[in-house]
């Protein structure tokens, strides 16, 4: 492979993989997920003499201190600090890319590509950054490997008068010989050491906080949890696996189902208008009471034992809810550090019953919860026609509401209205888009008049409007309708696609939960991913739970989770999960074994000395450089030092060619040095003898 060209490969997949994160993140424009792989496709087709214009050069600066200007404006009015220093320093990486004339150029990509790293972790949590990080370190040693040669050879080769004739570094750049796998692969494994150590200065000084400047915040709310939500709109993430939240059980006597139709409550509203859910009043919060042991949602029923429930690990969404799955009776969060000491983090309830975190780092929750079985928590209503409400022209409506329910109790109407939508009506998951718009009337007089189909938030929708045509308070709830288990992690994970919309009903002075939708979209057998789609939702798990929340917390847990590993020994010898101690060292001394074995041939190989008489000439050897640079001094002394970038015998000669009275003595003795430290064979020692008179009689 010839020199230029992989250092243009390996630098141009370096700043790829460093920009990779920010692109995919979704929290740049996207006028630069295009504009950097643009650059970076003009830069890789422009090369030298153009690349080393000077006022081609000139004209890149100025369109770079231009943008300057124009992100500083952008800032003065506001825009978020990191969102402009990470555009800016995407130009500057692009316009450098289209810039690579000499050694220092690639210098630069690499700090501007580590940059872009460092912006990454304000942009991006996801696992495919702790993918991007690993490449990124694995390739940056032999990236300034090649820099750094690069600026040797330009430093010596590129004078015309050079004894090796001019174009000598053009030669140099276009050889097969300096550059080869084996070169690229053996520096990628000086990253190994510098990840060792980053890992273990993680593990034992955890962050305190979450940085300056915070993470960027995010640009639209997910659909279904925001301050609205449109009939229609659930549907649209049907097909989206994306994780949110994964849901660790514990305290379970009895066998877990795989696949649980479990309902965890996130969203809540309260008006219906123009085919649309919202709030009637702007939340209120305040703060839940926390003094270390969590949250207790009802005060009535808190005598009930906590002794089982979920650790959930939340991803963060906007906006920030706390998701409660039914029957939650207590809110238990994990410390973490404020300048006082750690602290229970904070939660705060609205008047209608929902649940919120403090979510600045954008990194999500870990919380528990206990089942303790105790009704959808939420303060009863304030307001009797708050949850009374009905769209305009509603009374078709009613009346439908009236025939369905008849008399009775409220409970009794509630389960006729119930199996009435269950049975007259059909659960769909897609709708024909030009029947719903050229069609009459609302989206749910079609539902309830006409089509007779509909998802999940038309059924809910129609619930509890029905409900209240017969004047019982109701309101809809958005959450999540079900878990699947991971068995490789030991955990039920929740996808986007699980999305789903139900009513609440305010029964005998409490909110009880029920559902309309037929149990027919219920029955649709659940995804089964593979093993390969379980394994990475597990290491995105571990990556969240240990590097993205990681803090003083998280390290005090891992500690003792260590201790009761040590500790939980079943037989001596033998380690908690089961396997034997002393086949794993036998291993290990093996693999250990065969390390030294590997070593001691490669020295071999490398011409290090191994015997006693390679020792021997190494020793020699090094008595020939302590008489050379003896040598050196006395010559920088007499004005002539010899610069680092020239050879001794190019120095020597050099001497020679400016008429230096000692300068064939000191051709003669450079000569010798080299054949005594160069030659590769054993000699005598007495040759050092006479080197060492040479050079005293000149000095």
């Amino acid at each position: 492979m010839r020199f230029a060209f992989a250092q243009k490969i390996s630098t141009f997949a370096l700043a790829g993989i460093a920009a990779f994160p920010l692109l995919g993140s979704g929290e740049i424009s996207r006028f630069w997920v295009v504009a950097l792989p643009v650059l970076g496709a003009i830069g890789w087709m422009l090369e030298p003499p153009l690349t080393r214009l000077k006022k081609y050069r000139r004209a890149m600066t100025l369109v770079a201190f231009l943008f300057f200007i124009v992100q500083a404006i952008r800032f003065s009015s506001g825009t978020h600090p990191v969102e402009v220093g990470i555009e800016f320093t995407m130009l500057l990486l692009g316009i450098k890319l289209c810039c690579r004339g000499v050694a220092s150029d690639y210098s630069q990509i690499v700090i501007l590509s580590f940059l872009h790293i460092i912006a990454a972790t304000v942009a991006v949590d996801d696992l495919s950054y702790a993918a991007s990080f690993l490449m990124f370190v694995a390739l940056c040693p032999p990236v300034l490997a090649l820099a750094y040669l690069r600026r040797e050879m330009e430093q010596r080769f590129t004078d015309k008068a050079h004894p090796m004739g001019p174009g000598t570094l053009e030669r140099l750049l276009r050889s097969r010989r300096l550059v080869s796998p084996t070169f690229i692969a053996g520096s990628s494994l000086l990253s190994l050491p510098i990840l060792v150590l980053t890992a273990v200065l993680f593990i034992i000084f955890p962050r305190m906080g979450f940085g300056l400047f915070g993470r960027l915040p995010h640009r639209h709310a997910t659909v279904g949890f925001g301050p609205s939500v449109t009939i229609g709109d659930i549907d649209l993430i049907r097909n989206n696996e994306t994780v949110l939240m994964r849901l660790k059980p514990f305290g379970f006597s009895e066998r877990l189902p795989k696949h649980w139709p479990l309902k965890i409550r996130g969203a809540i509203f309260d008006t219906y208008e123009d085919n649309t859910w919202k709030l009637s009043k702007s939340p209120l919060w305040r703060q839940l009471s926390n003094q270390g042991k969590g949250v207790t949602l009802d005060k009535a029923k808190a005598i009930h034992a906590k002794t089982h429930g979920f650790e959930i690990l939340l991803e963060s969404i906007e906006p920030p809810l706390v998701f409660t799955p039914e029957g939650t009776g207590h809110i238990w969060t994990f410390s973490t550090p404020t300048r006082n000491g750690p602290a229970p983090r904070a939660l705060e309830e609205s008047q209608y019953g929902t649940i919120r975190y403090s979510d600045t780092s954008k990194v999500g929750i870990r919380y528990r919860i206990f089942l303790t079985g105790t009704a959808p928590y939420g303060p009863p209503p304030s307001d009797e026609l708050q949850y009374l409400q009905l769209p305009q022209k509603n009374a078709r409506l009613v009346a439908l509401a009236q025939k369905i329910a008849g008399e009775g109790p409220q409970a009794i109407q509630t389960n006729r209205l119930i199996h009435g939508l269950k049975t007259t009506y059909r659960y769909a998951t897609q709708f024909d888009a030009e029947n719903l718009h050229t069609q009459p009337g609302t989206p749910l007089d079609r539902f309830l008049f006409t089509r007779r189909t509909g998802t999940c938030e038309h059924f809910a929708t129609a619930l509890t409007l029905l409900l209240r045509g017969v004047g019982i308070q109701a309101r809809l709830v958005t959450g999540f309708s079900s878990i699947d288990w991971n068995g490789i992690g030991s955990y039920y994970a929740v996808r986007s696609e699980s999305a789903h919309a139900w009513t609440e009903v305010f029964l005998d002075g409490q909110w009880v939960t029920v559902d309309a939708t037929p149990a027919s979209a219920e029955a649709i057998d659940p995804w089964a991913p593979s093993t390969l789609v379980l394994l990475l939702d597990t290491l995105r798990m571990r990556w969240h739970k240990y590097v993205v929340s990681y803090d003083a917390s998280s390290q005090f847990e891992l500690a003792m989770d260590l201790w009761q590993r040590l500790r939980r020994q079943r037989t001596p010898g033998t380690l908690r999960i089961g396997m034997p101690v002393w086949p794993f060292l036998t291993a290990l001394g093996l693999a250990g074994f065969a390390a030294m074995f590997y070593w001691i041939k490669r020295r071999k190989k490398q011409g290090m000395p191994t015997s006693k008489t390679e020792k021997q000439i190494q020793k020699n050897q090094n008595e020939v450089r302590a008489l050379y640079r003896k040598l050196e001094q006395h010559l920088a002394a007499l004005g002539f030092p010899r610069p680092s970038a020239v050879t001794p015998i190019e120095h020597a000669n050099g001497l020679a060619l400016n008429g230096i009275p000692i300068a064939h003595e000191v051709i003669h003795i450079t000569t010798r040095y080299n054949s005594i430290r160069f030659g590769g064979r054993p000699f005598d020692p007495k040759a050092i003898e006479t080197l060492r008179r040479q050079i005293q009689r000149i000095t």
